[in-house]
């Protein structure tokens, strides 16, 4: 038996938990940046400048780390069942779905997949091991319809037409098990630039929460999971929205030095006023580089290229 987490929080818990099988990680923001094709060995000298540069990760270290997961999943053919350990954020349901793609060209037939996927309020990090215990014995083997729906899934959100995640969703009935996955890509769609202000829902709520005076990322992080409710990112995904907002050729805001996460303070560029003013379209002053959402461009040096209609809740070309 294999166990797969999306990150190293319960590795240690799983083996201490003395679950059959070993266990490794498998992590990659899959719900940030381009994935612009089924098969990400295709696109990975793009995956690679995008994680490197959205989170300020050396080249070096982050090719390293996809190169060796990868590998270590390669040998998955020799487990009768695998396990996939799932929350209920985007980054772990996406990780989900290209994961049983991946698995099922992997494996054998006959070889099971199960997922243990809960959305626990502080996480898996947070359950003692016979919690853990109990969640493994409750898990779901995957049916051929569910390995169907997920194939569908990859297939959609990977598109480079439009209209491909929109139809999927309107189309598609989702069992109980994938209500986090249809709630999580329904709002992966609402953080296209809306065709009101230019902005992402995420990018909006961030200088809503500064004209109020909450100017501290980690309080603006909290207010943001609270009000999202399944955590809609992981932290470290989130604040990525903030330092792209400070950095940008145009800037919305700006900090002040501290060299601690506690301290640092946010605050308005003129511009970022602006936009929540109404007085101002991010658009007007788009100059940075190219944006994706999965498989769609949403922007590149050019302009902003597709935009999210609140109202008709559709994606719309440049306005």
């Amino acid at each position: 038996m294999l166990h797969i987490r999306c990150g190293d929080d319960i590795i240690r818990k799983i083996m201490n938990a003395r679950l059959p099988g070993r266990a490794i990680t498998w992590a990659e923001p899959l719900c940030d940046g381009p994935v612009t094709d089924p098969v990400l060995a295709h696109i990975l000298d793009k995956r690679l400048d995008f994680i490197t540069h959205r989170y300020g990760l050396k080249p070096k270290f982050v090719r390293k780390g996809l190169e060796k997961q990868d590998k270590v999943l390669k040998t998955a053919d020799r487990h009768e069942e695998i396990v996939l350990w799932i929350e209920a954020d985007l980054y772990d349901q996406m990780i989900m779905v290209y994961l049983v793609n991946q698995l099922k060209e992997i494996c054998p037939a006959e070889t099971e997949i199960s997922v243990v996927c809960r959305y626990v309020q502080k996480g898996f990090g947070s359950l003692e091991p016979k919690q853990l215990v109990q969640m493994f014995e409750n898990r779901h083997k995957l049916t051929d319809s569910d390995i169907d729906l997920l194939k569908k899934a990859w297939l959609a959100y990977t598109s480079t037409t439009p209209e491909t995640l929109s139809k999927f969703l309107e189309e598609e009935t989702f069992p109980e098990l994938f209500k986090h996955l249809k709630s999580g890509l329904e709002r992966h769609l609402e953080d296209i630039f809306w065709t009101t202000d230019g902005l992402s829902k995420t990018e909006r709520f961030v200088l809503e929460c500064v004209d109020k005076g909450t100017v501290s990322p980690l309080d603006i992080y909290k207010e943001w999971a609270e009000h999202e409710g399944s955590a809609w990112l992981p932290d470290a995904l989130f604040f990525a929205y903030i330092f792209e907002m400070i950095s940008a050729s145009t800037p919305l805001l700006s900090s002040n030095n501290a060299t601690k996460a506690e301290e640092l303070k946010l605050s308005f560029t003129e511009e970022g006023k602006n936009i929540l003013a109404g007085n101002l379209n991010r658009k007007d002053i788009w100059k940075d580089a190219e944006r994706y959402r999965g498989g769609l461009k949403i922007a590149d040096d050019t302009g902003i290229k597709l935009f999210w209609n609140p109202e008709t809740r559709k994606i719309v070309e440049n306005q």
